[in-house]
């Protein structure tokens, strides 16, 4: 799976989903993914509100968006802020969703 989304974040494919993620089953992948896209949408924010993104598209007219995307994907893939983990366990434990640690790999 690594269509686009309505946010216009690319989605996790299944690799990117940590293995014990995906063994805990389908409910912790979904909840998996809300988790990393909510972190991702935050991220994008927060450079945006600094002005980072403004200074992307200006600096790269053509690329704007893409180059934004790039550099929020990079936060994401670095292990992002570490709050797509700490949502994912507080989501599936409230969905009452067995869970190992996800290890913030991505």
């Amino acid at each position: 799976m690594s269509s686009t989304p309505a946010s216009g974040l690319r989605a996790l494919s299944d690799t990117e989903v940590p293995r014990p993620v995906r063994q805990a089953g389908r409910e912790a992948v979904t909840l998996y993914r809300a988790a990393v896209t909510f972190e991702s949408l935050l991220v994008k924010e927060l450079l945006g509100a600094s002005g980072v993104l403004d200074s992307l598209s200006a600096a790269h007219p053509l690329l704007g968006d893409q180059a934004a995307e790039a550099l929020v994907g990079g936060v994401a893939n670095g292990g992002g802020l570490g709050l797509a983990e700490q949502l994912y366990r507080a989501l599936a434990e409230a969905a009452g969703v067995a869970t190992k640690h996800a290890g913030g790999a991505r």
